[in-house]
């Protein structure tokens, strides 16, 4: 099982390889060579109080798209149902909108002539509409519809709008969710001097990898380790430089499928091992009385 993980985690690293770059052979099928992670590319430091800001920003934009999509989700289309003694294949084949006139109680659409479907529609009409206005006839499985035109184009310029807005939501919801895991981050790693570089990545799983998996090696068990970014050796806690906190992996010190950068803003460390041993880090400010 271990040797056909490490076959795919092997073959995942080779992408990243120059492609120009002539390979050589293996020494030991049982080593992995370690995939250096990128450098940071940050220009400039976290600054935490332009990320509230920030934050605090993009939260009272939501307030309001939120606002405005309750409005226009208010907006409903008054509409008939309408019937035909004898169904016309002209009106049942419509695609789109169809031109009609109301007159005398009825729907006209040409020579085609429509009743209203039930005594409710039938009264509706009557209280709305007047001889002579216009309207809009479309299907609607399994039933034929008609509108009052210039209601039906409003309601589809509010339909417009709405999605605008939720488009709108959606991106600015994706920019305050990143901003707000960067602060939640900083705050986590602003508890820790840490001695030496590291960065934080995941155990490959085998069940992560899968076809009906996000392919990233992950799965519901998943935690996020620390990885020392270079040998340290601190009384009986030796690891070398690609090996876990948490304990020693000889020979398999790849890192994930993802790109992990030495950065400011570490994903925050969630195995309770590593949490314990980089607790002796934590400033004296943070630490527990």
């Amino acid at each position: 099982m271990k040797s056909f993980l490490e076959k795919i985690l092997k073959a995942d690293q080779e992408k990243y390889k120059d492609k120009n770059k002539e390979t050589s052979s293996e020494s030991s099928q049982e080593e992995i060579e370690v995939v250096e992670p990128k450098e940071d590319i940050r220009t400039e430091p976290f600054d935490i109080n332009k990320a509230k800001n920030k934050l605090e920003s993009l939260g009272q934009k939501i307030s309001k798209l939120i606002q405005q999509k309750v409005e226009l989700e208010g907006y409903k289309l008054q509409y008939f149902r309408v019937t035909q003694n004898t169904i016309s294949p002209f009106l049942l084949n419509t695609k789109g909108t169809r031109e009609a006139i109301y007159k005398d109680g009825l729907i006209y659409i040409g020579n085609e002539k429509l009743y209203f479907e039930s005594d409710a529609d039938e009264a509706l009409a009557q209280s709305v509409l007047k001889d002579g206005d216009d309207m809009l006839f479309y299907t609607s499985y399994p039933y034929f519809i008609v509108a009052k035109k210039d209601i039906y184009n409003e309601y589809q310029e509010n339909q417009k709008e709405l999605q605008k807005v939720r488009q709108n939501k959606h991106s600015i919801s994706s920019q305050y969710e990143e901003i707000r895991r960067d602060i939640e981050k900083y705050e986590f790693w602003e508890q820790y001097d840490m001695p030496f570089k590291f960065v934080v990545d995941i155990k490959p799983v085998l069940s992560g990898l899968s076809e009906n998996s996000w392919g990233n090696g992950c799965n519901r068990a998943t935690v996020y380790h620390v990885r020392p970014r270079e040998d340290i050796s601190q009384g009986k806690l030796k690891r070398k430089n690609g090996d876990y906190l948490c304990s020693q992996q000889s020979g398999r010190a790849y890192y994930s499928t993802c790109d992990v950068n030495i950065s400011e803003l570490q994903d925050i460390v969630t195995c309770k091992q590593c949490l314990k041993r980089i607790g002796k880090y934590k400033k004296v400010s943070y630490a527990k009385s």
